[in-house]
C-alpha cells in the first residue's frame, strides 16, 4: 500500500528539477506536498538521473517518511499512459536522502533539500522513440470506433505475435518490447499497460509469483484490463508463446479462478486494491457478443463484425469516365458519411448488405451552342438533322460542318445529364428504339457527356447506351465500341 500525506502540513518544501541550483531557486515557497510529488514525476518521465526538492522540517514527521511518500506517490498510477505503472516498471533503482545544505548568501542561510538519484532500464531518447512506437502501432491497429474487447483484443494479438521473450535476462523496459521486440514478462506487462491506456482502456500491472507446470516457481508481471464493469486478468508475456506455437490462448481476459499458476503479491491481493478493481466473477466470453456478417459489393470491408462495432467500407475504384455514386442498400452511418461517400464509416447492428454503384462521370461541359464532331470515321463530320426536316422524329445523321442544323445548344438537364436541342428546328436529341431522332422533350431526351479523353467525349443515353455512328447514321449501342462512340464538341 502506499503511503500518501498530501494533507500533513509538516514541512515546508521548495521544489527544484535537477537543473536547479542553489543559486537559481524557484520563488515558489511553501511548495505543497503534491507539487513536490509532481517534480520528482516530472523528472522521472524525463529520465533524469538526479532531482532535488528542497524543504525545511517543521514538524514531527520523518524527514524518511516524507522522502518515501513523495517517491511512492510519484509513481501512483494516473490513468495517463506514460505515468503510474509504466513509470514504476521501467526503473532500475531510486534511492534518496536529505542534506542541509551549504550556506547561501542570497538568504542567510543553508537551504536543505531531499535528493533523488535514479537509473532506468531506457533512457531519454529511448524514450521519445517509444512514445512514437505507440502511435505507430495503435494507428496501425485501425481501433478507432472498435469496442473495448476488439480494442484489448487487437493490442494483445499484436504482441503476441511480435514480441519474443528475452531468455537472457537483460531486456527489462517497454522500449524493448515494443522496439527491439525482445523483453522478460516485465517489459511485456508495461507496455501492454500503455498501449491500452492510449487508447483509453483502463490497465494496471500486477506482479507475484508465478509457477509453471513443472512446480517451478518465480517472479512474474502481468495485466488486468477493464472491459465493461469488471477487470479481467491478462498474461500476454504466457500467451505469446501459445500464440507462436499456434495455439489458442489460455491466459487471456481470465477470471482469477481460471488464471492457474498466477500468486499475486500482497499489495495486488489485499482489501484496498480489490475494491478498487473489483475482478470479475467469470472469464470473458467473447461469444457473447452478437456478431453480424458485413457484405460490401464492389469494395472492401466484408465480415463479421461484433454487436456496435463502426467499420470502415471503401468502394472500388471506378471504371475509366465512370465515378462512384452511392451505396445501394440500408446502413447507419457515422463520423460524417453518408451512403453517397465512396469511403464511408458505418455502425454494424444487423446482417448488412450494401453495394457500390457507380455511373458516368460529368465531363463539366458549360451551356452554349456548339457542333458536335465525329472524331473516327467518318471522321470530323458533324452531327445534324437530314433533310433540314422540322418534323419530330426527322433522322439524325453526320454530314459537311457548315449545314445548317449542326448546331446544338447544350444545356443542363440535371443530375449530370444534359439536353442537346438544335438549334434551327428547336427539336431535342431523342432516341427511337435505336436510332437516333429529333423530337419533343422526352424520356430519351437527356444525355450524360463524358470524357473519353482530353477534348473527346462520349455521349451516353438515360437508357444506358452510347450514341455510335453506324455509316451515317448516329444510333445507340452498348457502350463498348468506344472508336466509332467518340466526338468533339466545340463552337
Amino acid at each position: 500500500m502506499m503511503l500518501t500525506l498530501l494533507m500533513l502540513p509538516l514541512f515546508s518544501v521548495k521544489a527544484f528539477a535537477a537543473k536547479g541550483t542553489l543559486n537559481d531557486p524557484v520563488t515558489v515557497s511553501n511548495t505543497s506536498y503534491s507539487e513536490a510529488t509532481a517534480i520528482l514525476r516530472e523528472a522521472l518521465m524525463n529520465r533524469e538521473s538526479e532531482c532535488k526538492i528542497y524543504a525545511k522540517k517543521n514538524g514531527t514527521v520523518s524527514l524518511s517518511t516524507v522522502m518515501r511518500g513523495i517517491k511512492e506517490d510519484a509513481f501512483k498510477h494516473t490513468g495517463k499512459a506514460a505515468e503510474g505503472d509504466y513509470l514504476l516498471y521501467n526503473l532500475d533503482g531510486i534511492t534518496y536522502g536529505y542534506h542541509t545544505g551549504s550556506y547561501d548568501p542570497s538568504i542567510g542561510a543553508a537551504i536543505p533539500y531531499f535528493e533523488y538519484s535514479m537509473t532506468y532500464h531506457d533512457s531519454a531518447s529511448e524514450e521519445r522513440t517509444m512514445a512514437s512506437k505507440v502511435s505507430s502501432v495503435l494507428s496501425g491497429l485501425s481501433l478507432s470506433g472498435k469496442t473495448q474487447y476488439q480494442k484489448v483484443k487487437a493490442i494483445y494479438d499484436y504482441m503476441t505475435a511480435n514480441i519474443r521473450y528475452d531468455n537472457s535476462y537483460t531486456k527489462y523496459s517497454g522500449y524493448d518490447a515494443l522496439c527491439r521486440n525482445c523483453s522478460v514478462c516485465q517489459g511485456y506487462a508495461s507496455s501492454f499497460y500503455r498501449l491500452c491506456l492510449s487508447t483509453n482502456i483502463q490497465c494496471r500491472v500486477v506482479t507475484g509469483i508465478s509457477t509453471n507446470t513443472k512446480g517451478g516457481k518465480e517472479e512474474h508481471a502481468w495485466n488486468i484490463v477493464k472491459i465493461g464493469s469488471y477487470w479481467y486478468n491478462v498474461d500476454v508475456t504466457w500467451d505469446a508463446v501459445y500464440r507462436q506455437a499456434n495455439q489458442d490462448y489460455k491466459y487471456f481476459l481470465k477470471s482469477n479462478s481460471d488464471f492457474a499458476g498466477h500468486s499475486r503479491d500482497y499489495e495486488f491481493s489485499d482489501s484496498e486494491f480489490n475494491s478498487s478493481y473489483p475482478m470479475t466473477s467469470k472469464s470473458y466470453d467473447a461469444g457473447s457478443t452478437k456478431k453480424y456478417r458485413l457484405t460490401i459489393n464492389g469494395g472492401s470491408g466484408s465480415g463479421t463484425y461484433s454487436s456496435g462495432t463502426i467499420v470502415t467500407i471503401k468502394a472500388s475504384n471506378a471504371t475509366a469516365g465512370k465515378n462512384f455514386i452511392k451505396w445501394i442498400g440500408t446502413a447507419t452511418y457515422n463520423g460524417g458519411t453518408t451512403s453517397r461517400s465512396a469511403t464511408a464509416r458505418i455502425r454494424v447492428n444487423k446482417n448488412t448488405t450494401l453495394t457500390a454503384s457507380y455511373d458516368y462521370a460529368d465531363a463539366g461541359v458549360k451551356a452554349g451552342n456548339y457542333k458536335v464532331a465525329s472524331v473516327n470515321s467518318p471522321a470530323k463530320k458533324t452531327i445534324q438533322i437530314k433533310g433540314n426536316s422540322k418534323k419530330n422524329n426527322a433522322r439524325v445523321v453526320v454530314g459537311k460542318k457548315s449545314a445548317k442544323t449542326a448546331t446544338f445548344q447544350i444545356k443542363s438537364a440535371g443530375g449530370g445529364y444534359y439536353y442537346l436541342v438544335n438549334k434551327k428546328t428547336k427539336k431535342y436529341l431523342n432516341l427511337k428504339g435505336n436510332n437516333a431522332v429529333q423530337g419533343s422533350r422526352g424520356s430519351t431526351s437527356r444525355w450524360r457527356i463524358v470524357k473519353s479523353s482530353p477534348s473527346v467525349y462520349r455521349m451516353i443515353n438515360t437508357n444506358g447506351k452510347a450514341a455510335t455512328l453506324s455509316g451515317k447514321n448516329l444510333v445507340a449501342q452498348p457502350d463498348t465500341n468506344r472508336a466509332v462512340q467518340q466526338f468533339k464538341i466545340g463552337k
